[in-house]
């Protein structure tokens, strides 16, 4: 199980001083939504709405709010993660100039007509793992694969709502993207977009005006609601509403660092939780009027600013609080308790930190052997720490970063950082079949068992399937009853039943269930025949003339065949294939299909399609 010390110390300091919010304006304005110049720390851009006006503006100053640039009158917007010299702008009236619009000069000029035409058009997000994928959203929800050039609909409007108000992606896992609409509807997207599943209804008292998704744990979801803060830990399938005492809440974000720490915006100021939203605290003074969208900026020589958007009094800002000095450390792979099916892999986690990484203070210790940046087996990169070695089937590998500081010698308040992962290289084991190989069974009514054991990951039942000579049945047949690790197949169930003295070839399937890697897949294959009939029934017709002789063979075997033959040994291995001539006769020299002697045993003398006999060679 994957652990990690966090000194609850420096959370609760995050809460502790009260710093002075700035305003830097516009006066008399709503900050609906912020966005912070990712280079220049003095440069913002905004979405402003004003009483006296219904038509919302996207504003930008470059002087920290000495002067405001009005840029147009837009509904919703987003800058490029990396410059501010692109922008995404949405416009919504009900018009042909409806849609995501698209400037390439810092919004001084918007490209005309929009790249997508939206009918009220609300907001557009980017992927920011992958810049050139853009979602936004209105009547309809809308993607771009190409930085916005193109947009096609991914999803039109549903019963449950008239419009689309907003659209998250998971930081880390980026195929996985969410969105919600007016009527408190959530939907799911798991193939970056491409299609959709409704994953959750919010009553009208918790409608979600915001989605973050953990950075370390996607299956950890945070929805700022009309009511509170709602809560999932399984990926946004079932929720926990988390009342506040000064309602609405209208933001929220997470950190990076870990996924119980969340900043969430509502009535009157910006709050902090360290708990997973159980408790909350007063980040800053106080506001006189409500949060309405936070942001982070970038990181310059003066330090990093957070921002708030603000109901009346426009954006305010602050120095952001840091949660850590040192490097924060997360995204461990394979992740805590995974299967792994591979022989040689990279172990990989993620650390970070705005000063830089000083790799000679890295500790890294798996399985007890501490391994630090000199070693050739591990080594950081931009993003990273990377380890590199060959694992066995069956180790259990236990990881843990034990140390790592910034250039400025912090070390990480989340070390030691430990997780543990399983390898598993081998198949299923089948321990137990009958018919066995090359086995003589009534053939009056055959209920075939199987017992399959995998000391690894465990079996997959719905892998499973037998074939019965051309009879393939798996677990949607009635005939197939599975017991734990027991499979029972009813063949007069199935509609199979051989008839006297034939062979049936059997082949079966099974494979585990890894979390990373192909399963490793078990495919076993042997025959077994059914008993001749009584002297009467003997005497009736066959379907193929089968006699081996002299039995016990020496040197050679005559074998006189009404079809072409195949030689097989106990075990179900197929040793020579044999073609009679036109007189139904065969001589099998008790060698094989290369040309080498077989041993003394038992063999089994098999027609292509009919019955076989047993013979014995003695050397």
């Amino acid at each position: 199980m994957r652990t990690w010390m966090l000194s609850i110390l420096v959370l609760a300091s995050v809460f502790c001083g009260a710093q002075t919010w700035e305003n830097i304006g516009p006066a008399g304005k709503s900050g609906l939504v912020v966005m912070p110049d990712p280079v220049h720390q003095d440069s913002i851009y905004g979405i402003f709405g004003a009483l006296s006006d219904i038509r919302l503006e996207l504003l930008r100053t470059p002087d920290a709010g000495d002067s405001w640039d009005t840029l147009g009158n837009y509904n919703g917007g987003a800058l490029h993660p990396a410059t501010a010299e692109t922008i995404f702008a949405a416009f919504g009236a009900g018009s042909f100039s409806d849609g995501i619009w698209r400037s390439n000069d810092y919004g001084g000029l918007f490209d005309f007509p929009p790249p997508s035409w939206m009918f009220m058009a609300k907001g557009v997000t980017y992927d920011r793992a992958d810049p050139s994928r853009l979602y936004g959203w209105g009547s309809d929800l809308e993607r771009s694969t190409d930085g916005g050039a193109t947009w096609e609909v991914v999803m039109h409007s549903t019963p449950s709502g008239t419009y689309y108000i907003g659209a998250a992606v998971d930081p880390v896992r980026n195929h996985r993207v969410y969105a919600w609409n007016d009527g408190g509807e959530m939907f799911l997207s798991t193939d970056f977009g491409a299609t959709w599943r409704s994953l959750h209804v919010f009553p009208e008292s918790m409608s979600p005006a915001d989605l973050a998704v953990a950075y370390d744990d996607s299956a950890t979801i945070y929805a700022a609601c009309w009511g509170g803060l709602a809560k999932s830990t399984d990926c946004g399938i079932s929720w926990v509403n988390r009342p506040m005492e000064s309602p609405p809440s209208n933001c929220v974000w997470v950190s990076e660092a870990s996924p119980e720490f969340v900043i969430m915006g509502g009535g009157y100021g910006l709050k902090a939780s360290s708990d997973g939203g159980a408790t909350w605290s007063l980040l800053g003074d106080s506001v006189a009027c409500e949060v309405l969208d936070f942001a982070v900026g970038p990181r310059a020589a003066g330090g990093e600013y957070w921002y708030i958007g603000t109901s009346r009094l426009g954006i305010e800002r602050m120095p952001a609080i840091p949660f850590s000095e040192g490097p924060i450390v997360s995204n461990p792979f394979p992740p805590d308790e995974a299967w792994v099916s591979l022989d040689s892999f990279d172990v990989f986690i993620g650390i970070r930190d705005p000063d830089g990484i000083d790799s000679s203070t890295v500790r890294f210790d798996v399985d007890g052997t501490v391994f630090t940046c000199a070693d050739d087996e591990l080594w950081m990169t931009d993003s990273g720490l990377v380890f590199r070695d060959d694992f066995d089937s069956g180790d259990t590998l236990d990881f843990q970063l034990t140390a790592v500081e910034d250039v400025l010698g912090n070390p990480s308040e989340m070390t030691p950082f430990g997780w543990t992962i399983f390898v598993d290289t081998d198949a299923p084991e089948l321990s137990f079949r009958y018919p066995d190989s090359a086995e003589v069974v009534d053939g009056s009514h055959i209920m075939a068992k199987f017992y399959a054991r995998d000391d690894g990951c465990g079996i997959d039942s719905s892998s499973f399937f037998v074939a019965f000579d051309s009879e393939t049945l798996d677990l949607s047949s009635p005939a197939v009853i599975v017991m734990a690790d027991t499979y029972l197949v009813d063949l007069p169930t199935a509609g199979i039943s051989p008839e006297p003295s034939e062979t049936v070839d059997v082949h079966l399937h099974l494979a585990d269930t890894p979390t990373i890697g192909e399963p490793n897949a078990l495919d076993a294959a042997w025959f077994f025949s059914t008993e001749p009939t009584g002297v009467e029934e003997a005497e009736k017709p066959r379907r193929a003339t089968l006699s081996a002789y002299p039995n016990p063979f020496n040197a050679s075997c005559s074998i006189e065949s009404s079809a072409d033959l195949i030689i097989y040994d106990v075990f179900g291995n197929s040793i020579r294939s044999i073609a009679v001539d036109r007189s139904g006769h065969a001589v099998w020299d008790g060698r094989s299909d290369d040309g080498n002697p077989v041993s003394s045993g038992v063999y089994w003398v098999k027609q292509v399609g009919g019955s076989s006999a047993r013979i014995v060679l003695l050397r």
